[in-house]
């Protein structure tokens, strides 16, 4: 009986490895996990969202690990706030800022 348990385990053990890898691959990788682009998209799109009214104008996009952000800002500094934040997401590569100042 002792025997049987333990092969349980280890295929426990091998079946939930195996899940999390399955669930964290495509592209974009900062440290050794990679993470898909519509997690990133939708990290980058939370970012968005906490900056306020910005989160209505500005448009979210990820390929391949890089974020493409445009749309309208009210200042420089919103615009680089947001790039900052979004950069620092796990698996995003580069952050193209397309976003444009609108007072």
């Amino acid at each position: 009986m002792r025997k049987g348990k333990s092969a349980i385990g280890r295929l426990l053990v091998v079946a939930i490895f195996g899940l999390a890898v399955g669930c964290a691959t495509s592209s974009g990788s900062k440290g050794n996990l990679q993470v898909s682009d519509s997690w990133i998209t939708t990290r980058a799109e939370n970012e968005v969202k906490e900056l306020g009214s910005t989160g209505q104008t500005v448009r979210v996009k990820s390929v391949d690990g890089v974020i493409y952000l445009e749309g309208q800002v009210k200042s420089i500094a919103e615009a680089e706030k947001l790039e900052e934040k979004v950069s620092s997401i796990r698996g995003v590569r580069e952050v193209r800022n397309n976003l444009v100042v609108r007072p």
